[in-house]
């Protein structure tokens, strides 16, 4: 099993237990539609990129003049990638 195949099945089962306003783009576009955000070693948030994309997102927040993700799939899929 590949990484994005291992990835995309883990944020599947996570996704079953949670409620995402969007529906899981980032799952359900195979995880080539996931918005562009970056790693950056915080266990439980990234750094995301699409600001407009963090302003629609029920998981995303802004801190000064960054913009976090908080949603567990999300961060999973990025940290199975990083593997």
């Amino acid at each position: 099993m590949t990484k994005k195949d291992e990835a995309k099945q883990e944020a599947a089962a996570m996704a079953d237990s949670m409620k995402c306003s969007k529906g899981f783009p980032c799952i359900s576009a195979g995880l080539d539609g996931v918005c562009e955000a970056r790693d950056i070693g915080l266990e439980h948030s990234l750094i995301c990129m699409d600001r407009k994309a963090c302003q629609e997102c029920d998981f995303g927040f802004t801190v000064g003049l960054g913009h976090l993700c908080r949603c567990p799939v999300r961060v999973r899929i990025a940290k199975l990638a990083r593997k």
